[in-house]
């Protein structure tokens, strides 16, 4: 059978259900497209249609709900609403009055002249849903991380083993934990242990082992990314800048 869960915060469904072995869940992202004429509507309806995202977690699709030409109505609203999906309007104006009700509804409708502007708004939406974006204050990512095991070291507390994927980790970085799509933590690296050792950086593909002060909630299978803090990014490039000069 084939179960969906709702995604109260989004405008996405989780498909979980009916999985082959090596087959990823694979999350929906609902569209509503009107258009000027048919034609329009059916062109960027079957570019939409087509297309997927996925990294090795997670895969992403879109489902056309409904396509057609003219104004939005208020059943494409209605629609929107009951399916969290997002409203694409292309090459149409869009009255007072709907907007009104599609605010009312907490649907969100999306304007566009341009075929190519829209698919590329799409393809933001699914890559947000596979790799949210991060925050400003993060800085610029400088390694990924993925969590293998998970033990205990006396006072230190829960530490992370995990593969460093890409990239290096120092501590003092900022920290963003992610599960699946879910961000459950950010906040800076307080130790980082290389062969029980303590140390100041681990570079890809060594294996280290991570903690923090302040959260012990890390799983098997999160991904870590690690950030250069903004200020330490800017001294980091002028020094890579110099070396290029050597």
């Amino acid at each position: 059978s084939q179960l969906f869960v709702s995604r109260s915060s989004a405008n996405q469904e989780l498909f979980l259900g009916g999985l082959k072995e090596g087959e990823l869940p694979t999350k929906l992202v609902d569209l509503v497209v009107k258009a000027d004429v048919q034609g329009s509507a059916e062109a960027l309806s079957s570019s939409l249609a087509a297309l997927e995202a996925a990294d090795d977690k997670l895969a992403v699709r879109t489902r056309v709900l409904r396509s057609g030409a003219g104004s939005i109505t208020n059943e494409d609203v209605m629609l929107a609403s009951v399916s969290n999906a997002i409203i694409y309007a292309f090459g149409i104006s869009i009255s007072a009055q709907t907007r009104d009700e599609a605010a009312k509804s907490n649907v969100e409708i999306r304007s566009f002249e341009i075929v190519y502007d829209a698919i590329d708004d799409v393809k933001a939406e699914m890559a947000a849903l596979i790799r949210p974006p991060p925050s400003k204050q993060l800085g610029s990512v400088c390694g990924t991380l993925d969590i293998k095991q998970l033990f205990k070291i006396g006072a230190v507390g829960k530490v992370a083993g995990c593969k460093v994927l890409d990239g290096f980790v120092r501590v003092g970085n900022n920290i963003r934990i992610l599960r699946g799509n879910l961000v459950v933590y950010e906040g800076k690296l307080q130790s980082l242990r290389s062969v029980k050792e303590a140390v100041d950086q681990v570079d890809a593909p060594n294996d280290c082992g991570i903690s923090f002060n302040d959260f012990q909630g890390m799983e098997v299978e999160d991904r870590v990314e690690a950030y250069l803090p903004n200020d330490e990014n800017a001294v980091f490039e002028s020094y890579g800048a110099e070396k290029g000069q050597d």
